[in-house]
């Protein structure tokens, strides 16, 4: 034990002794460069002679620093105190869910979700990192308050399992033996199998929410072999909760049973689904950001625009889309910008393969046009005797005036000589208020009364 005023490493002074454990003791200090109030844990010194306990000491400072999660304790230093390891944490204030469940106020069951749903959000970075916790119980939740309102804390990553950045597996304890609480231990525990994962987490999560619904454990036994038969031979489920406790909702019946499924397949299979599935009882403002990634361990990865997605939909307050949904919506996005590329490519390949318009017909639709107003016509001359057609103007003198109609253009075409031109062109003025003789088609009707069509003919 450390007596109060004693400085740790000139950087910490002990304040006093807040609780003390079977492997080490927790201890109030102050920061002697900035004043703040944190926690020290020491490990004692019987224990820091033994290696095992040395490395489990050392992985939970690791564990929780390597999460950073809002409901996990901050680990802000270690050091070691006269061969004894310690770790700085942020200094707590409030009791363990433990004292709470032993006090005889009843938990409403939105309040019983709320802390369930932090506790999954906490375990959903966890696992996206890799790290297992192994050792869920009401001891190691910590309800701390702050201002008026209560945070929930997940305390000693001790017995965690996580994986190394080569991607294999570290163990501080002895492989085959089961780890953990035996109340809150998954079936894959008691047998000790090499194989355990994040949904040994979370049937000890389940194991909790039972117990705060009803007050009681879904798997029971007089002593440790009975409770093993249990958990792992047993072949009936538990009681329903609503059956247990009157005021729990039939609803919530159904999320609790399936977390506490002996089989792991048959369980949630992940933090977010199990929140998910609580979030109509009283979790639907917690959010999950088992996305965000370790500053030291950023990569481009983190960057995707499916991480990028996924982080902003984090953070709505209440709505929440799942990765499978996140998924979809992706694969859509990505089928309508395609085809929106597709039919803009198509439009553009028809529009340069269209045909270009004839130049002289396009004279002869804008000479069919109406005119602009103009001042009415002259009377027309007396009727005269029949006279034979005139005789066709030399195509000298018609060439002006069909030029004068054509559209300027410019290349090739537009440098042609004035030469006379052997096609014959012909200009009845007789047939400005007639049809053509070439021509049997009527005047137009979107000519207004009292105008003429012009026409006029080409002979090849």
């Amino acid at each position: 034990m450390i007596d109060p005023g004693t400085e740790i490493d000139a950087r910490y002074r002990v304040i006093r002794l807040l609780g003390e454990g079977g492997m080490g003791a927790v201890y109030e200090v102050e920061h002697l460069g900035v004043g703040k109030r944190l926690a020290i844990k020491m490990l004692h010194a019987h224990y820091a002679r033994q290696p095992e306990a040395v490395k489990r000491f050392a992985r939970e400072a690791r564990a929780a620093a390597a999460i950073g999660h809002p409901n996990i304790v901050e680990v802000i230093d270690t050091g070691v105190h006269r061969s004894e390891p310690y770790m700085v944490m942020e200094l707590l204030r409030g009791e363990t869910l433990a004292e709470r469940l032993a006090r005889a106020t009843a938990i409403t069951t939105r309040e019983v979700c709320g802390v369930i749903g932090s506790i999954l959000s906490a375990l959903a970075s966890a696992h996206a990192k890799g790290i297992v916790h192994r050792d869920l119980k009401p001891e190691n939740v910590f309800l701390a308050e702050y201002g008026g309102t209560t945070t929930v804390k997940l305390l000693d990553f001790g017995v965690s399992k996580f994986r190394h950045e080569a991607g294999t597996l570290f163990e501080t304890t002895q492989e085959g033996l089961p780890v953990g609480t035996p109340a809150y231990m998954a079936p894959e525990q008691w047998m000790g199998r090499r194989d355990i994962d994040h949904r040994a987490d979370l049937f000890a999560v389940g194991v909790m929410l039972f117990e705060m619904l009803t007050g009681g454990f879904p798997y029971e036994g007089a002593s440790q072999g009975e409770l093993f038969l249990e958990i792992v031979r047993g072949s009936e489920a538990p009681p329903l909760p609503s059956s247990i406790a009157p005021g729990v909702p039939r609803a919530i019946d159904v999320v609790v049973l399936r977390a506490l499924r002996r089989e792991r397949e048959e369980r949630f299979q992940s933090a977010r689904e199990f929140l998910d599935a609580l979030r109509p009882f009283g979790a639907e403002r917690i959010a999950v950001c088992d996305d965000l990634p370790v500053q030291e361990s950023l990569d481009a990865s983190s960057t995707s625009p499916r991480r990028v997605l996924r982080r902003t939909a984090a953070t709505l307050d209440g709505a929440r889309v799942s990765g499978r949904q996140i998924t979809v919506l992706s694969l859509l996005l990505s089928f309508v910008v395609l085809g929106l590329v597709v039919v803009a490519g198509t439009r553009v390949g028809a529009s340069s393969r269209a045909p270009r318009p004839d130049p002289v017909a396009s004279a002869a639709m804008t000479a069919t046009l109406p005119a602009a107003p103009a001042p009415p016509p002259p009377a027309p001359p007396e009727p005269a005797a029949p006279a034979p057609a005139p005789a066709p103007a030399p195509a000298a003198e018609q060439e002006p005036a069909i030029a004068a109609l054509r559209p300027r253009r410019h290349g090739r075409r537009h440098h042609r000589s004035h030469a006379p031109s052997t096609r014959a062109h012909s200009f009845d003025a007789a047939s400005f208020d007639a049809p053509s003789p070439r021509s049997p088609r009527a005047p137009s009707p979107r000519a207004p009364a009292g105008r003429g069509t012009l026409h006029i003919s080409r002979e090849f």
